[in-house]
Protein backbone atom coordinates (compact mmCIF):
# COMPACT_ATOMS: atom_id res chain seq x y z
CA UNK A 1 0.00 0.00 0.00
CA UNK A 2 1.55 3.59 -0.85
CA UNK A 3 2.19 5.66 2.18
CA UNK A 4 2.64 9.33 1.68
CA UNK A 5 4.34 11.76 4.02
CA UNK A 6 3.41 15.31 3.73
CA UNK A 7 6.32 18.22 4.74
CA UNK A 8 4.31 21.56 4.95
CA UNK A 9 7.12 24.32 6.33
CA UNK A 10 9.48 21.76 7.78
CA UNK A 11 6.29 20.27 10.00
CA UNK A 12 5.56 16.53 8.92
CA UNK A 13 2.39 15.14 8.63
CA UNK A 14 1.35 11.75 7.96
CA UNK A 15 2.23 9.29 6.60
CA UNK A 16 -1.31 8.93 4.82
CA UNK A 17 -2.33 5.85 2.42
CA UNK A 18 -3.82 7.21 -0.52
CA UNK A 19 -6.97 6.94 0.22
CA UNK A 20 -6.44 9.31 2.97
CA UNK A 21 -4.78 11.79 1.41
CA UNK A 22 -7.55 12.00 -1.17
CA UNK A 23 -9.49 12.40 1.81
CA UNK A 24 -7.87 14.99 3.50
CA UNK A 25 -7.68 16.81 0.07
CA UNK A 26 -11.52 16.91 -0.84
CA UNK A 27 -11.97 18.05 2.77
CA UNK A 28 -9.16 21.26 2.00
CA UNK A 29 -6.76 19.79 5.02
CA UNK A 30 -4.14 19.63 2.87
CA UNK A 31 -3.03 21.26 -0.40
CA UNK A 32 -2.14 20.16 -3.91
CA UNK A 33 0.95 22.63 -3.47
CA UNK A 34 1.95 20.35 -0.44
CA UNK A 35 5.29 18.85 -0.56
CA UNK A 36 5.09 14.94 -0.24
CA UNK A 37 7.05 11.63 -0.15
CA UNK A 38 5.57 8.69 -1.26
CA UNK A 39 7.05 5.28 -0.64
CA UNK A 40 9.68 4.30 -3.03
CA UNK A 41 10.50 7.89 -4.67
CA UNK A 42 13.84 9.53 -4.64
CA UNK A 43 12.54 12.89 -4.38
CA UNK A 44 10.18 15.45 -2.97
CA UNK A 45 7.12 16.53 -5.00
CA UNK A 46 3.87 18.26 -4.93
CA UNK A 47 0.51 16.64 -4.01
CA UNK A 48 -0.42 17.42 -7.22
CA UNK A 49 2.62 15.37 -8.99
CA UNK A 50 1.84 12.35 -7.51
CA UNK A 51 -0.76 10.03 -10.64
CA UNK A 52 -4.23 10.52 -10.08
CA UNK A 53 -4.40 11.59 -6.65
CA UNK A 54 -5.63 15.29 -7.22
CA UNK A 55 -8.02 13.95 -9.90
CA UNK A 56 -9.31 11.62 -7.12
CA UNK A 57 -9.41 14.19 -4.75
CA UNK A 58 -11.71 16.59 -6.81
CA UNK A 59 -14.10 14.10 -7.70
CA UNK A 60 -14.56 12.88 -4.13
CA UNK A 61 -15.49 16.48 -3.45
CA UNK A 62 -17.72 16.39 -6.35
CA UNK A 63 -19.59 13.38 -5.12
CA UNK A 64 -20.47 14.57 -2.41
CA UNK A 65 -21.45 17.91 -3.41
CA UNK A 66 -23.72 16.00 -5.71
CA UNK A 67 -25.04 13.98 -3.57
CA UNK A 68 -25.76 16.94 -1.11
CA UNK A 69 -27.87 18.07 -4.15
CA UNK A 70 -30.00 14.77 -4.56
CA UNK A 71 -30.82 15.21 -0.75
CA UNK A 72 -32.41 18.59 -1.15
CA UNK A 73 -33.87 18.07 -4.14
CA UNK A 74 -35.64 14.84 -3.07
CA UNK A 75 -36.47 16.36 0.36
CA UNK A 76 -38.00 19.43 -1.52
CA UNK A 77 -39.99 17.57 -4.35
CA UNK A 78 -41.17 15.33 -0.95
CA UNK A 79 -39.67 12.01 -1.30
CA UNK A 80 -37.41 11.00 1.28
CA UNK A 81 -33.37 10.86 0.75
CA UNK A 82 -33.61 7.83 2.41
CA UNK A 83 -35.90 4.92 3.06
CA UNK A 84 -38.44 5.65 6.00
CA UNK A 85 -41.52 3.99 7.99
CA UNK A 86 -44.86 3.96 5.81
CA UNK A 87 -47.63 5.09 7.50
CA UNK A 88 -50.56 2.61 7.50
CA UNK A 89 -54.12 2.84 8.86
CA UNK A 90 -55.38 0.43 10.72
CA UNK A 91 -58.86 -1.47 9.92
CA UNK A 92 -59.45 -1.90 13.42
CA UNK A 93 -59.02 1.93 14.32
CA UNK A 94 -57.46 1.70 17.41
CA UNK A 95 -56.02 4.85 17.78
CA UNK A 96 -58.07 7.93 17.54
CA UNK A 97 -58.30 10.01 13.92
CA UNK A 98 -57.15 12.89 15.59
CA UNK A 99 -54.43 11.20 16.46
CA UNK A 100 -52.90 9.74 12.91
CA UNK A 101 -53.58 13.12 11.34
CA UNK A 102 -51.30 14.60 14.51
CA UNK A 103 -48.60 12.13 13.64
CA UNK A 104 -48.98 12.70 10.29
CA UNK A 105 -48.64 16.54 10.55
CA UNK A 106 -45.60 15.89 12.96
CA UNK A 107 -43.47 14.07 10.12
CA UNK A 108 -44.91 16.41 7.66
CA UNK A 109 -43.52 19.65 9.42
CA UNK A 110 -40.03 17.38 10.28
CA UNK A 111 -39.94 16.80 6.49
CA UNK A 112 -40.19 20.01 5.68
CA UNK A 113 -37.23 21.54 8.23
CA UNK A 114 -35.59 18.52 7.08
CA UNK A 115 -36.04 19.97 3.57
CA UNK A 116 -35.16 22.97 4.29
CA UNK A 117 -31.48 22.64 5.84
CA UNK A 118 -30.56 20.31 3.32
CA UNK A 119 -31.38 23.35 0.62
CA UNK A 120 -29.45 26.02 3.27
CA UNK A 121 -26.49 22.97 3.38
CA UNK A 122 -26.62 23.24 -0.56
CA UNK A 123 -26.48 26.75 -1.05
CA UNK A 124 -23.80 26.89 1.55
CA UNK A 125 -21.74 24.76 -0.36
CA UNK A 126 -22.31 26.06 -3.92
CA UNK A 127 -21.30 29.29 -2.37
CA UNK A 128 -18.33 28.81 -0.64
CA UNK A 129 -15.92 28.47 -3.15
CA UNK A 130 -12.26 27.69 -1.76
CA UNK A 131 -9.09 29.25 -2.84
CA UNK A 132 -7.52 26.45 -3.56
CA UNK A 133 -9.94 25.28 -6.43
CA UNK A 134 -9.00 29.00 -7.93
CA UNK A 135 -5.93 28.94 -10.48
CA UNK A 136 -4.32 31.89 -12.10
CA UNK A 137 -3.67 31.64 -15.78
CA UNK A 138 -0.96 32.80 -18.44
CA UNK A 139 -3.90 35.93 -19.19
CA UNK A 140 -2.87 36.57 -15.26
CA UNK A 141 -6.81 35.83 -15.05
CA UNK A 142 -8.47 33.54 -12.16
CA UNK A 143 -10.08 31.05 -12.85
CA UNK A 144 -12.03 27.87 -11.22
CA UNK A 145 -10.54 25.15 -11.65
CA UNK A 146 -11.81 23.15 -15.09
CA UNK A 147 -13.84 26.09 -16.13
CA UNK A 148 -13.46 28.33 -19.23
CA UNK A 149 -14.84 31.71 -18.11
CA UNK A 150 -12.84 34.12 -15.14
CA UNK A 151 -14.04 33.44 -11.73
CA UNK A 152 -16.43 35.79 -10.85
CA UNK A 153 -17.73 35.25 -6.72
CA UNK A 154 -16.50 35.16 -3.49
CA UNK A 155 -13.63 32.69 -2.49
CA UNK A 156 -12.61 31.62 0.82
CA UNK A 157 -9.45 29.93 2.96
CA UNK A 158 -9.74 28.34 6.01
CA UNK A 159 -7.46 27.12 8.84
CA UNK A 160 -7.56 23.49 9.34
CA UNK A 161 -9.76 24.27 12.67
CA UNK A 162 -12.37 25.16 10.26
CA UNK A 163 -12.10 29.12 10.95
CA UNK A 164 -12.11 31.34 8.01
CA UNK A 165 -8.65 32.92 7.10
CA UNK A 166 -9.19 34.47 4.09
CA UNK A 167 -12.37 35.90 2.34
CA UNK A 168 -11.55 37.64 -1.63
CA UNK A 169 -13.94 39.22 -4.13
CA UNK A 170 -13.52 38.53 -7.84
CA UNK A 171 -14.85 40.26 -10.71
CA UNK A 172 -13.86 38.59 -14.39
CA UNK A 173 -11.35 37.06 -12.66
CA UNK A 174 -9.50 39.63 -10.84
CA UNK A 175 -9.70 41.02 -7.45
CA UNK A 176 -12.80 43.72 -7.04
CA UNK A 177 -14.38 44.94 -4.01
CA UNK A 178 -13.27 43.67 -0.37
CA UNK A 179 -10.11 41.62 0.57
CA UNK A 180 -10.09 40.47 4.48
CA UNK A 181 -7.63 38.40 5.55
CA UNK A 182 -7.64 36.83 9.70
CA UNK A 183 -5.23 35.59 12.30
CA UNK A 184 -5.67 31.80 13.66
CA UNK A 185 -7.11 34.21 17.14
CA UNK A 186 -9.80 34.99 15.20
CA UNK A 187 -8.71 38.59 14.98
CA UNK A 188 -8.51 40.37 11.57
CA UNK A 189 -4.94 40.43 9.90
CA UNK A 190 -5.66 42.62 6.82
CA UNK A 191 -8.67 44.63 5.01
CA UNK A 192 -7.66 45.55 1.30
CA UNK A 193 -10.21 47.45 -1.02
CA UNK A 194 -9.26 46.24 -4.76
CA UNK A 195 -11.19 48.17 -7.99
CA UNK A 196 -10.29 45.82 -11.36
CA UNK A 197 -7.15 44.05 -9.61
CA UNK A 198 -5.49 47.38 -8.59
CA UNK A 199 -5.01 47.91 -4.62
CA UNK A 200 -6.74 50.85 -3.42
CA UNK A 201 -6.46 51.02 0.15
CA UNK A 202 -5.41 48.71 2.69
CA UNK A 203 -5.58 48.36 6.40
CA UNK A 204 -3.06 46.15 8.74
CA UNK A 205 -3.45 44.96 11.93
CA UNK A 206 -0.99 42.97 14.34
CA UNK A 207 -1.93 39.29 16.15
CA UNK A 208 -3.92 41.40 19.46
CA UNK A 209 -5.74 43.29 16.91
CA UNK A 210 -4.02 46.95 16.70
CA UNK A 211 -3.52 48.40 13.65
CA UNK A 212 -0.05 48.21 12.47
CA UNK A 213 -0.55 49.82 8.75
CA UNK A 214 -2.17 52.07 6.25
CA UNK A 215 -1.98 52.42 2.86
CA UNK A 216 -3.90 55.36 1.12
CA UNK A 217 -4.14 57.33 -2.40
CA UNK A 218 -1.02 55.34 -3.32
CA UNK A 219 0.85 55.64 -0.58
CA UNK A 220 1.39 54.35 2.95
CA UNK A 221 3.51 51.21 5.10
CA UNK A 222 1.02 47.82 5.43
CA UNK A 223 2.55 44.65 7.73
CA UNK A 224 1.55 41.25 6.77
CA UNK A 225 1.92 38.48 9.26
CA UNK A 226 2.61 34.10 8.85
CA UNK A 227 -1.26 33.38 9.23
CA UNK A 228 -0.69 30.37 11.52
CA UNK A 229 1.99 32.41 14.39
CA UNK A 230 1.02 35.82 14.08
CA UNK A 231 4.81 36.53 12.97
CA UNK A 232 5.85 39.67 10.56
CA UNK A 233 6.10 38.04 7.34
CA UNK A 234 6.59 41.03 5.45
CA UNK A 235 6.54 45.12 5.34
CA UNK A 236 5.62 46.97 2.66
CA UNK A 237 6.50 50.56 1.64
CA UNK A 238 4.21 52.24 -0.86
CA UNK A 239 4.56 55.53 -2.71
CA UNK A 240 2.57 56.29 -5.87
CA UNK A 241 1.09 53.20 -6.00
CA UNK A 242 4.57 51.28 -6.40
CA UNK A 243 6.23 49.17 -3.58
CA UNK A 244 9.32 51.04 -3.49
CA UNK A 245 10.58 48.96 -0.15
CA UNK A 246 9.64 45.51 0.83
CA UNK A 247 11.34 43.71 3.73
CA UNK A 248 11.02 39.84 4.41
CA UNK A 249 11.04 37.18 7.21
CA UNK A 250 10.81 33.82 7.85
CA UNK A 251 8.07 32.36 10.38
CA UNK A 252 10.85 31.88 12.85
CA UNK A 253 11.00 35.58 12.40
CA UNK A 254 14.65 35.84 10.96
CA UNK A 255 15.21 38.40 8.25
CA UNK A 256 15.45 37.03 5.09
CA UNK A 257 15.72 39.88 2.65
CA UNK A 258 15.93 43.87 2.18
CA UNK A 259 14.60 45.36 -1.34
CA UNK A 260 16.40 47.36 -2.08
CA UNK A 261 18.96 46.59 0.22
CA UNK A 262 20.12 49.44 2.73
CA UNK A 263 23.15 51.78 1.68
CA UNK A 264 26.41 50.23 2.34
CA UNK A 265 29.78 49.92 1.28
CA UNK A 266 29.94 48.03 -2.05
CA UNK A 267 31.48 44.14 -1.78
CA UNK A 268 34.36 42.81 -3.29
CA UNK A 269 33.77 41.75 -6.95
CA UNK A 270 32.53 38.72 -7.25
CA UNK A 271 34.97 35.43 -7.27
CA UNK A 272 34.79 32.29 -8.77
CA UNK A 273 34.36 29.18 -7.68
CA UNK A 274 36.50 26.57 -8.72
CA UNK A 275 35.92 22.56 -7.93
CA UNK A 276 37.79 20.45 -5.36
CA UNK A 277 38.72 18.34 -8.01
CA UNK A 278 40.86 20.97 -10.21
CA UNK A 279 38.49 20.63 -12.89
CA UNK A 280 36.35 23.25 -15.05
CA UNK A 281 33.02 21.65 -13.77
CA UNK A 282 32.07 22.83 -10.10
CA UNK A 283 31.64 20.07 -7.90
CA UNK A 284 27.75 19.48 -7.00
CA UNK A 285 26.29 16.66 -4.57
CA UNK A 286 22.69 16.08 -5.34
CA UNK A 287 20.44 16.30 -2.81
CA UNK A 288 23.12 17.60 0.05
CA UNK A 289 20.93 20.94 0.93
CA UNK A 290 17.12 21.51 0.84
CA UNK A 291 16.87 24.36 -0.78
CA UNK A 292 17.98 22.44 -4.49
CA UNK A 293 14.92 20.17 -3.85
CA UNK A 294 12.29 22.68 -2.19
CA UNK A 295 9.16 24.09 -4.59
CA UNK A 296 9.99 27.58 -5.00
CA UNK A 297 7.91 30.14 -6.50
CA UNK A 298 9.11 33.15 -9.34
CA UNK A 299 7.29 36.28 -10.31
CA UNK A 300 7.34 39.87 -11.13
CA UNK A 301 7.76 42.48 -8.36
CA UNK A 302 3.83 43.26 -8.14
CA UNK A 303 2.89 39.59 -8.98
CA UNK A 304 0.41 38.92 -6.12
CA UNK A 305 2.22 36.13 -4.28
CA UNK A 306 -0.80 33.05 -2.57
CA UNK A 307 -1.04 33.58 0.93
CA UNK A 308 1.36 32.30 3.58
CA UNK A 309 4.24 31.35 0.32
CA UNK A 310 6.17 34.47 0.33
CA UNK A 311 9.26 32.73 1.66
CA UNK A 312 9.22 30.28 -1.61
CA UNK A 313 9.62 33.81 -3.68
CA UNK A 314 13.15 32.96 -4.70
CA UNK A 315 13.22 36.46 -6.58
CA UNK A 316 12.28 37.97 -3.61
CA UNK A 317 14.64 36.22 -1.06
CA UNK A 318 17.18 36.34 -2.66
CA UNK A 319 17.11 39.54 -4.42
CA UNK A 320 20.26 41.27 -3.28
CA UNK A 321 22.05 38.69 -1.50
CA UNK A 322 25.55 38.23 -1.39
CA UNK A 323 27.13 35.98 -3.47
CA UNK A 324 28.19 33.85 -0.81
CA UNK A 325 25.12 33.61 0.68
CA UNK A 326 23.65 31.59 -2.51
CA UNK A 327 26.86 29.31 -2.13
CA UNK A 328 25.65 28.66 1.59
CA UNK A 329 21.99 27.70 0.82
CA UNK A 330 22.36 26.12 -2.70
CA UNK A 331 25.80 25.00 -2.81
CA UNK A 332 28.44 25.84 -5.57
CA UNK A 333 26.63 26.36 -8.82
CA UNK A 334 26.19 23.96 -12.14
CA UNK A 335 28.18 26.69 -14.10
CA UNK A 336 29.19 29.63 -14.10
CA UNK A 337 28.75 31.69 -17.40
CA UNK A 338 30.48 34.45 -18.22
CA UNK A 339 31.78 34.82 -14.88
CA UNK A 340 28.64 36.67 -13.46
CA UNK A 341 25.82 34.05 -13.54
CA UNK A 342 25.51 31.25 -11.11
CA UNK A 343 23.05 28.54 -12.84
CA UNK A 344 21.68 26.03 -11.00
CA UNK A 345 19.87 23.07 -12.85
CA UNK A 346 17.19 20.34 -11.43
CA UNK A 347 15.36 23.25 -9.41
CA UNK A 348 11.23 22.54 -9.22
CA UNK A 349 10.08 26.34 -9.74
CA UNK A 350 6.64 27.91 -10.84
CA UNK A 351 6.23 30.55 -12.66
CA UNK A 352 3.34 32.54 -10.78
CA UNK A 353 2.69 34.89 -14.55
CA UNK A 354 2.13 32.46 -17.10
CA UNK A 355 1.90 29.36 -14.34
CA UNK A 356 4.78 26.97 -15.89
CA UNK A 357 7.46 24.91 -14.23
CA UNK A 358 10.77 25.97 -14.68
CA UNK A 359 13.67 23.33 -13.85
CA UNK A 360 16.62 26.12 -13.73
CA UNK A 361 17.83 29.32 -12.12
CA UNK A 362 20.36 31.91 -12.76
CA UNK A 363 21.50 34.67 -10.19
CA UNK A 364 23.22 37.45 -11.71
CA UNK A 365 25.49 39.54 -9.96
CA UNK A 366 27.29 42.57 -10.14
CA UNK A 367 30.02 43.42 -7.41
CA UNK A 368 29.12 40.14 -5.49
CA UNK A 369 25.28 41.04 -5.33
CA UNK A 370 22.40 39.14 -6.81
CA UNK A 371 20.55 41.82 -8.91
CA UNK A 372 18.25 39.71 -10.93
CA UNK A 373 16.97 35.88 -10.32
CA UNK A 374 15.46 34.76 -13.24
CA UNK A 375 14.00 30.58 -14.21
CA UNK A 376 14.32 29.21 -17.22
CA UNK A 377 12.77 25.86 -18.70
Amino acid sequence: MLHILVNRDGRHLGPYNYDQACQLLAEGKLHTWDIAWPDGSREWVTLDQIDGLADRAFALREQRRAEAAAAATAALEGRPASPTAQFMVSRQHTELPQRNWMRIGIWTAMIGVLALSLFAWLKFLNEKTLMETLERRGDNLTYEQGQPDPFDGIAHAFFNDGSQWEQTTFSDGVRHGQRTTWHINGKTALKETYHNGRLIQATSYDFQGQLSGQLQDGTGTILLYWNDTGIRSQELVYENNNIIRRTIWNREGQLLSIIPPPVQVAPPPLEPITSITNTNAPTVIPGQLPNRARAWLIGKPDTLTPPGQVDKRIDLVYLTQYYTKIVEEFGNPDEIIDGKIYAYRNMRIRNLVDDTLRTQVHFHFVNGTVTLVEALP
